[in-house]
């Protein structure tokens, strides 16, 4: 009884430890999934920013050769 109650808590315990692993590995997950969307978003605005920046400078370019 003593040796089933035994390895009947060793499984529980097997469990509980597999549970939190994957606990840490789903936050893990959507910690790196966060990190990736902001950077994704920093390089749009970046791209934007450079876009912008260059249309204005044509812009200018034209009007002095007018």
């Amino acid at each position: 009884m003593l040796l089933r109650h035994g390895l009947t808590s060793n499984i529980y315990l097997n469990d509980y430890l597999t549970f939190i692993q994957q606990g840490r590995d789903t936050f893990e997950f959507h910690h790196n999934l966060l990190v990736a969307q902001h950077h994704y978003h920093l390089v749009i605005n970046a791209h934007h920013a450079f876009n912008a920046f260059y249309a204005e400078q044509k812009r200018l370019a034209e009007q002095l050769m007018d």
